[in-house]
């Protein structure tokens, strides 16, 4: 019985036993057929894979040979004060020294560090008529990284394109760095000179026609710093010219008799007794018994002591925004400061801190960090004069608020 049952089991019908050949030569010709197409020996596998290898390893030699920038090693800066590369034997030793980014040549860049794209790049900029006026300038340059401008910041020297200021009492000549045309200085009313007188100064064609619309249009000029409001007048330009701003009809300095005088047979000004305030001591109520100082007057020049750290002279209070000349004129017999001011410790000061004094931009603060950065701790306050940055005026307007410990 059971055979009987194994043998039902393994017969097959016609159809089945078609379908089983078929399938056994599918499998058959499957296992057959790669021998009909050779592959690759080990050995040349093994090959072209350690050719492969080595290529790659050429590559990562190269990547970090030309980037040494990207070379994520701590011994490669020294303390981050931008010191030459040290494990980099193909690494340009970086030498820093003061330079005018307008005159040094591919060679001096290079030896400053920067890579060749970029000192093409700039040397594009100014063969094109590109011109560096501040080392803030230095960011305009494509491919140009932050560390870069951050180490070459506080050496950029821009040689000055103005000529020096002469004695007001005489009119001379100076040569203009962006042209080879004559420059004459005189004294001037912005208000009232013409397009050639403008050109006489030294100024662009485009400048001068902002200024004569402005003109045109109501604006007047009532002191030397409205030019500031000209778009596209440089900060050179105005220096060169400020001194030279007569403005008819402005008040004249007069003495304190007068001013007590006219204060006192004005029927239209406040009577004031002539008391002597100390600026550095006075309260908004105090400063509004002056002639022409209201709240928002008041308010201003506190705001402006605070933001100082106090007055050290009394010819600093003609720089609160939008006191005008004439008010400043009036109150300042009446003036006096006691020269007590908040000074600035510059060998523990951040660059946070030294940038909200108002006689310190972001660009000089960072200047001064950088400076301490490279050469240690400052021994006196005259040693920021090292500083390129700090011109002999900048430094006589915020040394009083510096101080060393």
């Amino acid at each position: 019985m059971l055979p009987e049952k194994v043998r039902a089991y393994f017969s097959f019908t016609k159809k089945e036993r078609v379908g089983i050949f078929v399938l056994i030569s599918l499998i058959g010709i499957v296992f057959i057929l790669p021998y009909f197409f050779p592959t690759p020996k080990a050995e040349k596998n093994q090959k072209a894979f350690e050719q492969f290898k080595n290529e790659i390893a050429t590559l990562k030699v190269q990547q970090k040979s030309d980037s040494p920038r990207y070379n994520n090693h701590a011994d490669d800066y020294e303390n981050n004060n931008f010191e030459p590369l040290k494990n980099n034997s193909n690494a340009a030793k970086i030498e820093l020294f003061y330079f005018d980014p307008n005159s040094i040549n591919a060679t001096q860049w290079k030896k400053l560090g920067l890579r060749d794209k970029t000192i093409s790049t700039i040397l594009n900029y100014i063969n094109k008529g590109g011109k560096f006026r501040s080392a803030d300038d230095l960011k305009k340059i494509y491919g140009l990284h932050n560390d870069e401008f951050e180490r070459l910041s506080p050496y950029v020297k821009i040689e000055n394109s103005a000529a020096s200021f002469i004695n007001k009492n005489s009119a001379t000549t100076s040569y203009n760095n962006s042209s080879a045309t004559k420059t004459e200085l005189f004294y001037f009313d912005p208000n009232t000179i013409s397009a050639e007188q403008w050109k006489r100064l030294g100024l662009r064609d485009k400048t001068i026609s902002t200024i004569l619309n402005y003109i045109n249009k109501g604006g007047k000029f009532r002191s030397a710093e409205d030019l500031k409001k000209i778009y596209g007048l440089h900060d050179d330009e105005y220096e060169r010219l400020s001194p030279y701003v007569k403005i008819e009809n402005q008040t004249s300095v007069i003495n304190k008799t007068s001013i007590v005088s006219s204060i006192n047979n004005s029927s239209n000004k406040k009577n004031y007794r002539g008391e002597i305030i100390d600026v550095n001591n006075a309260d908004t109520t105090t400063l509004m018994q002056l002639p022409g100082i209201g709240n928002k007057l008041a308010n201003r020049i506190i705001t402006f002591r605070e933001r100082l750290g106090g007055f050290y002279a009394v010819d600093q209070i003609a720089e609160t925004y939008a006191l005008p000349d004439s008010t400043f004129i009036k109150i300042k017999p009446f003036l006096k400061t006691n020269n007590e001011v908040k000074k600035i410790n510059i060998n523990t000061a951040d660059a946070n801190i030294l940038k909200q004094h108002p006689y310190i931009k972001w660009n000089l603060a960072n200047a001064i960090i950088q400076y301490r950065n490279q050469h240690g701790l400052f021994k006196s306050v005259n040693d920021v004069q090292q500083i390129a940055l700090i011109t002999p005026e900048i430094f006589k307007k915020v040394a009083p608020y510096l101080k060393v410990e």
